[in-house]
């Protein structure tokens, strides 16, 4: 009661209904001691990228950054470097005040943050002039009737809104970055909800709630695209290609 269901949550319960009960209902905590890995697993790996892309962008909020300017910040390779290290040192020595010198993996594993940052601003750059419109929001809600008794609150942290011109249209994109190696596709809109599916897309799922929670309350005149960013995939895609589909179409 009174609290947000997000894409990820409606995932864990189609996926394992006992998960879900053990992880929010019930909480077990997973880490009692609270122990810093050192190495970067998915999720802080994840982290530290939507964090370097959340400061990236953060000055251009309501603002349109065209090609030139953003080809600047790719060149800037001193700039992206400096916030990739804040942000390791922010993940993993939270209570250092500078950031230790990092082993022969961490070291691997921040130029390859690096990389695909650099990636998916160059993936970027073929989107403009675009409109930066919102960077991870989570105050976009819907409430959702299942009975007449019974109202939901759907929402969630959304990684960025923008306006870019696709295939000739402009339009809003609901963007989501991925650090999977496999971006999801799917057939039919019945797979995104089966737990036997094989390889079941669940960020497709989540992209549409997301889409679905901001064109309930957004009073734009633009067309809303759900876009999923697979910052390991981004070489050589257009804007086009971040589009979901659902059996190929949009």
């Amino acid at each position: 009661k009174g609290k947000t269901i997000t894409p990820s949550v409606i995932n864990t319960y189609i996926d394992c209904p006992l998960k879900f009960y053990f992880n929010k209902i019930a909480p077990i905590p997973l880490n009692p001691n609270n122990v810093i890995d050192e190495d970067v697993d998915n999720a802080l790996f994840g982290n530290i990228i939507h964090h370097v892309l959340e400061r990236i962008y953060k000055p251009y909020i309501g603002k349109t950054i065209n090609e030139h300017q953003l080809t600047q910040i790719v060149e800037n390779s001193k700039e992206i470097t400096r916030l990739v290290d804040e942000e390791i040192a922010a993940a993993f020595f939270p209570k250092h005040k500078t950031t230790p010198v990092l082993s022969g993996q961490q070291l691997l594993n921040r130029n390859v943050i690096i990389d695909y940052i650099r990636r998916q601003l160059i993936i970027d750059t073929k989107a403009c002039p675009l409109k930066i419109i919102e960077l991870e929001n989570n105050e976009h809600k819907l409430l959702f009737s299942i009975t007449q008794q019974t109202t939901v609150q759907l929402g969630g942290i959304i990684d960025r809104i923008d306006s870019t011109n696709i295939e000739g249209k402009q339009t809003m994109r609901i963007v989501d970055y991925k650090t999977s190696a496999n971006p999801h596709l799917t057939l039919d809109i019945a797979t995104l909800f089966n737990p036997e599916a094989k390889h079941r897309p669940y960020h497709i799922l989540q992209a549409l709630t997301y889409t679905l929670v901001v064109a309930s309350a957004n009073n734009t005149s633009l067309p809303i695209s759900p876009s999923l960013f697979y910052v390991k995939k981004t070489q050589n895609i257009k804007p086009i290609d971040s589009v979901v589909k659902i059996n190929k179409d949009p």
